[in-house]
């Protein structure tokens, strides 16, 4: 069972990402265009271009050194939440 440590970061990309990309594009896109480290203790959280889907992902590192990924992504509108308006000046 995958558990989150309670000191990880939370990082949400506000700018659309293509829903196209996987757990590996995903990382390379958090080390390239976030300059953070994809294996960190953090979750990065990612919108489409709709924003109503996330995808977060959550690279768990165990007490034996394996490392495991994790993906979640979801329609919005299944968690009972209506996507952000965007207000332009």
């Amino acid at each position: 069972m995958m558990s989150i440590e309670k000191k990880a970061k939370i990082y949400l990309h506000r700018e659309p990402i293509d829903f196209r990309l996987q757990i590996n594009g995903l990382s390379l896109f958090v080390q390239e265009h976030m300059a953070l480290d994809p294996f960190a203790e953090a979750l990065f959280v990612f919108v489409n271009r709709n924003r109503n889907r996330i995808k977060i992902i959550y690279w768990e590192v165990c007490q034996c050194f394996h490392i495991s990924n994790w993906t979640f992504c979801s329609s919005i509108h299944r968690m009972g939440h209506r996507p952000a308006q965007t207000i332009t000046a």
